[in-house]
């Protein structure tokens, strides 16, 4: 499976940002005042505050896989 854009809510938009850009430096593909997304390798992360109910609260994680390291290499040794 594929995925091309999450788009996830949240009551801490500026948080976020600063979490996602400034910190761990995924780049910044469209901000606004309610909402920024991000490139997440080939996908899209987008956060939002637009029509946010209650604390929503997402846990999820990144396969981040270092280039050059053995498990970033295909079956011919070639890295991806």
């Amino acid at each position: 499976m594929n995925i091309k854009l999450i788009i996830l809510q949240t009551d801490r938009i500026n948080e976020m940002k600063r979490f996602y850009v400034d910190l761990f430096g995924f780049p910044l593909l469209k901000e606004d005042t309610k909402s920024f997304r991000i490139a997440v390798g080939s996908s899209e992360l987008e956060f939002t505050s637009e029509n946010v109910k209650g604390n929503p609260y997402y846990h999820f994680a990144f396969n981040v896989i270092r280039q050059n390291s053995p498990s970033s290499r295909n079956v011919k040794g070639e890295v991806q």
